[in-house]
């Protein structure tokens, strides 16, 4: 017996030397292979890691050099991390369960060339054709600068939301479901059955007044004659109805007329906002040149944000239900006792993770708390936090961003401070750049329900330089560049609103004003075909729609026909339904004497 034990006792020493073996030399390098490839597969794009260790007494990884390639542009790299050190929970691992309660990664980098292009995933968003530089559909003088030139008509309303449209877009979705309403309500008062059995009547009636005779046939002259009094009550009845009907849609009418006919308003409302925003020829508005160099890279870098945040949304959105473990040991075939329940947690949830991220040139330290794929469950958003202090680059930097999903709907936040950040050869496009200069940045961002968008920036620059190329003989560089030279201080305001992936930009800086009165001089012959051409453009974009929607009222119109039809024809069957079409002759053949004593006391209708 002891020796039997001694041999299990062996074996089983054995068996967990090799497990333990195959543990120390080949976890490694099957964790990280594993990594790599369902990283790469689930991601999309290729997974470079440099190395890993884990320690299973420590119950953590340390994961060095992971790179995550961009895939639409396999030379950069989407994020680089120099350093991943991960503790995690084992025994909620054996549950498939991924619980981190302590994350550190430092040396965090974002867009960084790679040394060598990355293997392709998916294929390749291709960019649509090369556009021309905004402008150049419509220059101001010859020589003028591209980007600082008036976006074309044509271009303006490719890039900007026409409010005739989607209110002619609403008309007509109203007129549609007004005339399927109208068409059932017709259908049910009006349906052709109501004539038909009117006809049958009348019909009957005069089959049997052609069978009466004698004195034996007034108590059916009788009958009839309530049977005619009976139509015509119906008869009236339905007109009565149809006359309500008619009045009805004569009201329902009108008032879709008068919402086409204030469609007719809307083109101009968009050519004087359009034109306020693009144009010089208004006092208020301005030339607005800053839009026109900011809006174009401004725009590409939101659409990289919003494509990220698509990218992480999916997976803070598992909703599924889960129940906490139970363990139970019976006591008899009938009762058990439950010795331990666990709470329930997320299947991945990140308890606080410490961030060295690379912004602005400068490392920033930062803290994630709360990351989990069900917050419903977990009770808490994902709230990241960055903030760094004076360093030779900016005074303070502060980033406040909260991802909650603990609601019925998502509601995302944003809230960013920079404080005097030095401007150093910055690009705004066209010929500009700023060489020097101090910002300050405040602005929040809402998304709410993963979909709706708002948001507020404002720039604030002073001790600002510019470097703007000056072009012999050309007026207009050299009024833009006395003015810029001018320019000590300036502020940019941004507004966005809209939704993640129709979403509109404005706007606003006191650059533009003095840009605008120092030029209105040299472009007011310019301005006038310019908004000329905007608004015939309007007109043109505008004019098919507004045509069909005027024309989506003839369906409401022919209903109006149906009615008159209907009651046409009521009218004639009340004219049938006399007592000279139905029972003509009929009483002839009984004597009058007679025919009086038995009609006596009994009214007829007619």
């Amino acid at each position: 017996m002891k020796q039997a034990f001694k041999l299990g006792l062996g074996v089983v020493i054995v068996i967990t030397a090799v497990i333990s073996g195959f543990l120390l030399f080949f976890m490694d390098g099957l964790i990280q292979n594993t990594i790599e490839e369902k990283g790469s597969e689930i991601l999309e794009a290729q997974v470079d890691i440099g190395s890993l260790v884990t320690s299973l007494s420590k119950q953590s990884i340390e994961i060095r050099s992971i790179q995550i390639a961009d895939a639409n542009n396999l030379e950069n790299n989407l994020i680089e991390v120099g350093t991943l050190v991960v503790d995690f929970d084992l025994i909620q691992a054996f549950s498939k369960k991924i619980i981190l309660d302590e994350l550190i990664a430092d040396g965090i980098h974002f867009n960084k060339k790679r040394t060598s292009p990355a293997k392709p995933f998916k294929p390749i968003e291709k960019s649509g054709p090369k556009e021309a530089p905004e402008g150049d559909g419509f220059s101001f003088l010859p020589g003028m600068p591209a980007g600082l030139n008036l976006k074309s008509p044509e271009d303006i309303l490719k890039s900007e939301k026409l409010e005739t449209l989607e209110a002619v877009e609403k008309t007509r979705l109203k007129i549609k479901n007004l005339q399927k309403d109208w068409e059932a309500k017709l259908d049910k008062a009006l349906g052709k059955a109501g004539i038909e059995k009117i006809k049958e009547r009348i019909d009957s009636i005069k089959n049997k007044a052609r069978n009466i005779s004698g004195l034996k046939s007034l108590g059916t002259i009788q009958s009839l004659a309530a049977e005619i009094q009976s139509i015509r009550t119906d008869i009236k009845s339905q007109l009565n109805q149809i006359k309500s009907l008619k009045d009805d849609l004569k009201n329902e009418i009108a008032r879709t007329k008068k919402l086409v006919a204030d469609l007719k308003n809307l083109p101009k409302k968009d050519w004087d906002r359009l034109k306020k925003k693009y144009s010089l020829s208004s006092q208020d508005g301005g030339v607005n040149l800053v839009s026109s160099l900011v809006t174009g890279p401004l725009k590409k870098k939101l659409d990289r944000a919003w494509s990220l945040y698509k990218q992480v949304s999916p997976y803070l959105n598992n909703d599924s239900d889960d129940k906490p473990d139970q363990e139970e040991v019976a006591r008899n075939k009938e009762q058990t006792t439950q010795l331990s329940q666990s709470a329930p947690t997320p299947n991945f949830l990140l308890r606080h993770a410490l961030l060295g991220i690379s912004i602005l040139n400068q490392e920033v330290s930062g803290d994630l708390w709360d990351f989990s794929d069900n917050q419903k469950l977990h009770g808490k958003p994902a709230v990241l936090k960055l903030d760094a202090s004076k360093n030779e680059n900016f005074d303070r930097f502060i980033l406040d961003l909260t991802l909650d999903r603990t609601g019925s709907a998502a509601q995302d936040t944003l809230e960013v401070a920079l404080q005097s950040f030095q401007l150093n050869d910055l690009d705004l496009g066209g010929s500009v750049a700023i060489t020097r200069g101090e910002a300050s940045v405040k602005g929040n961002v809402e998304i709410l329900g993963e979909n709706d968008l708002s948001g507020k920036f404002r720039l604030d620059i002073k001790n600002v330089s510019f470097n703007y190329p000056v072009k012999p003989g050309d007026e207009f560089s050299k009024i833009a560049g006395q003015v810029l030279a001018a320019v000590e201080n300036l502020y940019i305001a941004v507004q966005i609103t809209g939704t993640l992936d129709n979403y509109s930009i404005q706007i606003e800086s006191d650059l533009d004003q003095l840009l605008n009165r120092a030029l209105r001089k040299v472009f007011d012959a310019k301005i006038k075909e310019f908004e000329s051409r905007l608004k015939k453009s309007i007109a043109k974009a505008t004019a098919g729609p507004l045509s069909e929607t005027n024309n989506s009222l003839s369906g409401l119109l022919n209903l109006g026909k149906r009615l008159n039809a209907n009651e046409a024809s009521y009218k004639d069957l009340l004219g049938k339904a006399t007592k000279s079409s139905l029972l003509g002759g009929t009483t002839k053949s009984v004597p009058l004497n007679k025919l009086k004593d038995q009609l006596k006391g009994f009214k007829l209708p007619f």
